[in-house]
């Protein structure tokens, strides 16, 4: 075996006589020799020799960085110095799927055959090729990374560790295996992927009071809508254990086996929309309960199922009489055809928001419109009427009552 591989090595020293001198081609035969008889990985003649055999190919530029290559050219690793002592700056490239770039604790300028030595014993390259799973423990054990980046293995180690399922970086990890991706959808909405990001389930953060206390109560208790977007179908969750945090929903999407290999299960998903039903929009349709704040993936916020509440209540009148404010009283044809009370309440984000309720004469629930301190020209009213909610922009501060009141009545809800 040893003289095949000398052997082998008088071949390419042959191959190279018409590029070296006779002094250069001793040398390289020379540290063939010593890495075959001391087991040692060396950089001779750009070849990199490992145990005497050629393993690859090394292109140094000048003393601050060197291309690891295979014995077909092909660039596997490119390092080069970084800004700070003790580190180096390592490209992975080669044949993954993306390149990755880490600092790499370890400087060896004034050695450089210790950078491939230290990638071949770590099994990082074998055969010519980058190997995912050593290059993974690779740079886990030796990268520098950030405070984000540090948590995040520490998560995915934990999943591994524990079996538990972890929410780090967006994704979902199921005893350390990447199980979707799942993102939050503005406030109160989550998107729940497949790892190649096309979204299957879309789940709504929904509030909710009885009718006849909408005007004067801002505190709405919760439940989560389930929207399974390709079969259709959807379930509503009271458990609100659900709403602490993106971990619960994905432990309930795979406690359930809703999806399976990157797609929803039908039959999982039949048994969970059995299990749940949709009880909170059969009370709505019904006017036994009115949501408070609806939830959408864009655009306009929209309850899922309208609500029937009557408007009891409602004062006839000539509609195209002047409006007024009287105090607390809305009047229009010399008749009060609205109460109007205001207050200052707390979304289901933690922010202070101004509240502006509108009834009937008779303290029927006509709307409530909200809108943070923070933008208060942006005005959400919800009108239980309908389970609609709207969006208006009010310019003119003090305004705001009048503004809303005369939307209210052009579009028949005063």
């Amino acid at each position: 075996m040893k003289k095949l591989i000398l052997l082998s090595s008088i071949f390419l020293v042959q191959s190279l006589s018409a590029q070296y001198t006779k002094s250069e081609l001793a040398k390289h035969r020379r540290a063939v020799e010593q890495s075959l008889s001391k087991a040692m990985t060396i950089i001779s003649l750009d070849t990199i020799f490992e145990k005497g055999n050629p393993v690859g190919l090394a292109k140094i530029g000048g003393e601050n960085n060197i291309s690891i290559r295979n014995l077909e050219d092909k660039e596997l690793v490119f390092i080069r110095k970084a800004e700070r002592k003790d580190r180096s700056l390592y490209t992975f490239n080669g044949n993954l799927p993306n390149v990755l770039q880490h600092e790499i604790r370890g400087e060896y300028w004034g050695e450089m055959a210790k950078y491939p030595q230290i990638l071949l014993e770590k099994g990082v390259i074998l055969n010519g090729q980058l190997m995912e799973k050593p290059l993974g423990n690779f740079i886990k054990e030796n990268a520098i990374f950030s405070a984000a980046v540090q948590s995040h293995l520490n998560n995915i180690e934990e999943s591994t560790k524990s079996g538990r399922v972890v929410v780090s970086m967006d994704t979902i990890f199921n005893k350390g295996e990447r199980y979707g991706i799942i993102k939050k959808v503005g406030s109160d909405g989550v998107s729940i992927r497949n790892l190649a990001d096309k979204e299957l389930i879309y789940l709504k953060k929904e509030s909710f009071k009885g009718v006849d206390d909408l005007v004067f109560n801002t505190n709405g208790q919760f439940y989560l809508t389930f929207v399974f977007l390709s079969l259709q179908k959807q379930a509503e969750v009271d458990n609100s254990n659900v709403f602490s945090g993106l971990r619960n929903h994905a432990e309930m999407v795979i406690n359930a086996g809703l999806i399976q290999n990157g797609e929803l299960d039908t039959a999982a998903v039949d048994r969970f929309v059995q299990a749940h039903g949709t009880k909170f929009s059969e009370k709505r349709e019904r006017g036994e309960i009115s949501t408070i704040l609806g939830n959408a993936t864009s655009g306009e916020n929209k309850s899922t199922q309208p609500s029937n509440v009557s408007a009891k209540g409602y004062v006839e009148r000539n509609k195209n009489a002047a409006i007024s404010l009287n105090y607390d009283k809305i009047e229009q044809d010399f008749k009060v055809i609205g109460m109007v009370k205001r207050s200052v309440g707390m979304s289901m984000t933690g922010n202070k928001i101004n509240v502006i309720a509108f009834s009937f004469p008779n303290a029927v629930g006509v709307a409530e419109a909200q809108a943070e301190l923070s933008n208060d020209t942006k005005w959400n009213v919800m009108t239980p009427k309908d389970g609609k909610q709207h969006t208006l922009s009010i310019q003119i501060k003090g305004m705001e009552v009048e503004e809303i009141a005369r939307f209210l009545i052009l579009n028949n809800y005063l």
